[in-house]
């Protein structure tokens, strides 16, 4: 089961996202993937650092955290889910130079959890892989 929200950089909400958005024609913006438990984001403040680091680096306001944080929860509802964060630019002008004045959106996705990891467990790795910046 999917759901989804707009939102604004204060967390209220939007009717859509708009079609000349930059991160839909250039994916410009950036975005976590978390686990939620019974309403509760896992590594939450891990996440919502993570993020902020991924705004300043690309130059994107950063949204206001309390209400991104009460969307999250209300959003996942009961039982294991994933919520996805997804932070744009807003609507821009065609080519790559972005906007001066950007109006970015939020847009918050609920998901049904994938299966619960094997009891042998996953095989990972670090990734070195440099922000081309």
């Amino acid at each position: 089961m999917s759901e989804h929200r707009f939102l604004d950089l204060q967390g209220r909400p939007r009717a859509a996202l708009d079609p000349a958005d930059r991160g839909l024609a250039y994916g410009d913006g950036l975005f976590e993937t978390l686990l939620a438990v019974d309403g509760e984001p896992v590594w939450w403040d891990g996440h919502w650092q993570r993020l902020l680091r991924g705004c300043e680096l690309l130059g994107l306001p950063a949204p206001q955290a309390g209400p991104v944080h009460d969307q999250a929860r209300a959003l996942a509802g009961a039982g294991r889910c994933v919520v996805k964060l997804v932070l744009t630019r807003g609507p821009g002008g065609r080519g790559y130079a972005p906007p001066d004045q950007p109006d970015p959106c939020l847009l918050l996705s609920r998901h049904d959890a994938p299966p619960a990891w094997p009891s042998e467990g996953v095989a990972m790795r670090s990734c070195s892989t440099r922000m081309a910046i």
